[in-house]
């Protein structure tokens, strides 16, 4: 039995030898810059459509291409659907140079990746690959023995040549080192002289491995004893996807030993993630979410949402074109899908940091392409009407600041602008109008209380600018060139307008700015329309007060009809609306003396003397109406013997019955009493 577990063992190292011989002796050929579609940052004519990258790192005796798959298998290919960063890669030497000097190199590259205008930087790392992140990540703040450098700033994302990193993801990481097989086998490939360098340093048990998860310890230590503003500036997650038993190479990796060894950091910091995947397996298989199979953790939430929102606006959206360069449609594109990707699965991470992007293409006029608009103004639709349905997103302040920054600043006036966003044309108009309504439903209840962002020095809430700033911009769709918008925007504000505070209706100017779009349109406009802004007036009328006053006098003001002036209520030419203005004064007349001296109502006792004479002067709307006549004669000769006789002579002299006037109807004389 010994004489056959010996061969076995013999035999064991033999074909572990040939395997790593072999892979020593392969040939990568020269530098790779990216499969198809993607080019990697550092290599010559790359692109930069962000200011964030995802850095792959290989492990040993890997590279860029064969490690991270190729074409459709690869994760480059699986992660470039929707996504909002760069790409490059870390090719090194893992035969000949130890970790150190790789470490070196590495930093140079990222370096020059930061001389380029990268900002932040997530690494994704196969085995040694992920080595050289965490070397690289604890050089940046304590000393071999885990003690912090005095000397170093406290901010990564500020000192020269250093980058933000927001995310490691070590996949499959000798942190613990190899397993025996492996060790015995690096040992028959030493005695063969095919590598002196990486492997010793990942034994089980190297001093160089005591040493970094040393300094990882030293790096939390340093980490937790600083305030959360600096926190901010130093925090990196690094998440460990492990294969534990079923990696027959790296060592597995204990939850409980790497806690209490400081090196696995807390649960908003870190995370072991257990792949069950072999040590080869390609790193571009997605897997399931359920089965947690790299890299579908990354793409379900962890990892890549660790970057921010950092879109190249200067390279990729250019302010000063003489036209639009068709070249860069695709790159747009890019950034576009790429930002509404990330805002379907980090929403309240997204929109504060694309609040600059969103400024840029939704208020800024350069020449552009109408599809890219077309996509974004999709893209937030999509997100806004899935996210606000839940009440912790609609409650929170960066909706509104959303509101306030961005689109409550829109001018949707104007068609065909090629500068415009959407070129102004009437399905990208009314795709936005129906976000603002969609907010606005969402806000309207809504109290995040905060100091009002337009008077400072009085306090209201951040849902009622928000509110004020998306009635603003309803009444501005009224001055769209385009009818279904117009349309569109005067049944919104008929629908929205009770839930508006009196405070809203006038600051918005809201009476002011339908009474003067109906001016225009007054011979032009169909009923419906008609009916939808007459609605509007005699809701604002039933609120009595100045709004009810301002209302009621816009609806006595003279408008062109059929070639002659008259009030605008009668220009609707709809009985209805002298029916509801009766039904409001009897609704007043019921609840109490609304025409004493105090009473909050008698601001609208002239506009309904003024109101009332008419109807009696144009018999009703269509001048034949004698119960409408005969009721705004009544309610006018309430109001007159309510008020002084001062006031009564006053209005009576304002607002006479000429002789001609009683031709009309001379039964009113009589029956009244009025000259």
């Amino acid at each position: 039995m010994a004489h056959y577990r010996k061969s076995f063992i013999v035999l064991f190292l033999a074909l572990i030898t040939g395997l790593l011989i072999s892979t020593a002796r392969a040939d990568h050929g020269p530098e790779y810059c990216g499969p198809t579609n993607v080019k990697f940052a550092h290599c010559p004519g790359a692109v930069q459509n962000f200011k964030t990258l995802v850095l792959t790192i290989h492990g040993w005796k890997g590279d860029c291409k064969t490690t991270f798959g190729e074409d459709e298998e690869s994760l480059y290919s699986l992660l470039d659907r929707g996504r909002f960063f760069d790409w490059d890669c870390f090719h090194y030497d893992s035969e000949s140079l130890r970790i150190e000097e790789n470490v070196k190199r590495l930093r140079k590259q990222i370096a020059g990746l930061k001389r380029l205008g990268y900002e932040d930087v997530m690494i994704i790392t196969h085995s040694t690959g992920g080595i050289l992140a965490l070397h690289l990540l604890v050089d940046r703040f304590v000393d071999p023995a885990g003690k912090p450098f005095s000397s170093e700033s406290l901010a990564p994302g500020t000192r020269p040549n250093k980058m933000s990193i927001p995310a490691i993801v070590p996949w499959t990481t000798p942190i613990n080192g190899l397993r025996w097989a492996w060790t015995l086998g690096e040992n028959a490939l030493n005695f063969f002289g095919a590598t002196q360098e990486t492997l010793p340093d990942l034994d089980s048990g190297s001093e160089y491995l005591r040493t970094l998860k040393t300094r990882l310890r030293g790096f939390d230590q340093y980490y937790q004893s600083q305030p959360a503003q600096i926190q901010r500036t130093m925090k990196t997650n690094i998440y460990f996807y492990q294969g534990q038993k079923d990696d027959f190479v790296v060592k597995g990796i204990n939850r409980n030993d790497a806690i209490s060894e400081g090196w696995l950091w807390s649960p908003s910091r870190g995370k072991l993630i257990n792949i069950e995947q072999g040590h080869i397996s390609n790193i571009g298989n997605p897997g399931a979410p359920e089965a947690h199979k790299y890299p579908a953790e990354i793409v379900e939430l962890r990892g890549l949402l660790e970057l921010p929102i950092k879109p190249n606006l200067t390279e990729v959206f250019p302010e000063r074109l003489p036209a639009y360069a068709v070249s860069l449609e695709p790159r747009q594109l890019i950034v576009v899908n790429g930002l509404t990707h990330y805002a379907e699965r980090n929403f309240r991470y997204a929109i504060v940091p694309a609040l600059a992007f969103l400024r840029r293409m939704l208020l800024d006029s350069f020449p552009r392409s109408k599809k890219v608009d077309n996509d974004l103004i999709d893209g937030l639709l999509k997100v806004f009407e899935r996210e606000l349905t839940d009440p912790v997103v609609a409650n929170h302040g960066y909706v509104v600041q959303f509101v306030n920054e961005v689109l409550g600043r829109y001018n949707p006036s104007g068609g065909g602008d090629l500068q415009s966003v959407g070129h102004r044309s009437n399905s990208f108009v009314q795709k936005v109008l129906k976000l603002v309504k969609k907010i606005d439903e969402v806000l309207k209840g809504r109290q995040i209380v905060a100091p009002t962002l337009m008077v400072p020095s009085v306090m209201t809430t951040q849902t009622e600018v928000a509110r004020l700033k998306l009635a603003m911009t309803l009444a501005k769709f009224l001055e769209s060139s385009h009818g279904p918008v117009q349309f569109a925007a005067i049944d919104t504000l008929q629908e929205r307008v009770n839930s508006y505070s009196g405070k809203i209706i006038k600051d918005a100017d809201l009476v002011s700015k339908m009474a003067t779009y109906y001016e225009s349109k007054s011979n032009k406009l169909t009923a419906i329309p008609k009916q939808l802004i007459s609605s509007f007036f005699v809701k604002l009328v039933g609120r009595k007060g100045d709004i009810g006053k301002t209302a009621l006098e816009a609806l006595n003001k003279n408008v062109s009809f059929s070639g002659k002036k008259v009030p605008m209520w009668k220009s609707f030419q709809d009985k209805a609306v002298t029916i509801n203005l009766f039904a409001l004064q009897d609704r007043e007349l019921n609840e109490g003396r609304w025409w004493e001296t105090g009473s909050t109502q008698r601001t609208m006792l002239e506009p309904w003397i003024r109101f009332n004479t008419n109807t009696m002067r144009y018999v009703g709307v269509h001048g034949n109406d004698s119960s409408a006549a005969r009721t705004g004669a009544e309610f006018r000769n309430i109001i007159l013997e309510a008020v002084p006789s001062t006031l009564k002579s006053q209005w009576l002299n304002k607002y006479p019955l000429t002789g001609e006037d009683l031709k009309k109807y001379p039964g009113l004389s009589k029956e009244f009493g009025m000259r």
